[in-house]
């Protein structure tokens, strides 16, 4: 049975697709190792925060970390980027959007996030399509029901006191490519910026 508190998790996950159609420590966790970030053609507001009670904070903002490099290699356009955030009472997910554009029309959307939900405790963890490593990270790949997985994949990964997650979707219209076809690969990209 989902509890409803991690239901949400899944609706703040829907929402994001309609633009294309656990831990109990209070403590304040430690800055996450990752590199410095390089440069960003388009700032975005800082990321909304609220406690979340029996949640750890999420020191994690993918809007500041993973860069226009990163952007450029994982396919996208970093010109796009767009803050995607979905703040509840009981948990967080702090994101970060960016688009493919072909001819000037939208083919893809990438969404990288980070949820202070830690990935075994996600709805999706025990009907997950496959179980996987991404460089000795624990991470699924899932869809969130039949009628969005032509056009939207979801690979998400442990990380301290959460779990980060890839979403990609498709216009069918504009786009060849299947949602899963190079979400791995796009995932290796972003799982190297995320925290050890």
């Amino acid at each position: 049975m989902i509890r409803p508190n991690v239901r949400l998790v899944v609706l703040g996950a829907m929402a994001v697709i309609a633009g294309v159609s656990g831990c109990t420590s209070d403590e304040v966790a430690s800055p996450p190792q990752t590199k410095t970030p390089g440069p960003v053609a388009v700032t975005v507001a800082p990321p909304a925060t609220r406690d979340n009670p029996g949640r750890a904070s999420i020191p994690y903002d993918p809007c500041q970390f993973f860069d226009d490099a990163d952007v450029e290699r994982a396919g996208f356009t970093p010109r796009t980027r767009e803050r995607a955030d979905f703040i509840a009472d009981t948990y967080s997910v702090v994101g970060c959007k960016f688009k493919e554009l072909r001819d000037g029309r939208q083919a893809r959307i990438l969404t990288v996030d980070v949820s202070n939900v830690p990935l075994r405790e996600q709805p999706y963890f025990d009907t997950a399509t496959e179980h996987l490593t991404i460089d000795g990270r624990e991470a699924v790949i899932f869809h969130l029901s039949e009628a969005t997985k032509s056009s939207a994949c979801f690979l998400a990964m442990s990380v301290p006191e959460g779990s980060a997650s890839v979403q990609i979707s498709t216009s069918l219209a504009f786009s060849t490519e299947k949602p899963c076809d190079r979400i791995k690969e796009v995932a290796g990209v972003y799982e190297a910026e995320l925290p050890d």
